[in-house]
């Protein structure tokens, strides 16, 4: 699980990263916020 974790968070690092390149910060981080909320409802459904 660490594993799957600790990748997610370096996948989120590098999109952030590529966003950032193209948008504004405040966008970004609203584009990354939607992506990892959006992970954490879809593995807390999962273990339902």
């Amino acid at each position: 699980m660490t594993s799957t974790v600790t990748r997610t968070q370096a996948e989120l690092t590098n999109a952030r990263a590529r966003i950032v390149g193209e948008r504004e910060g405040a966008m970004a981080d609203a584009i990354v916020w939607i992506v990892r909320t959006t992970s954490v409802v879809g593995r807390a459904i999962a273990r339902v």
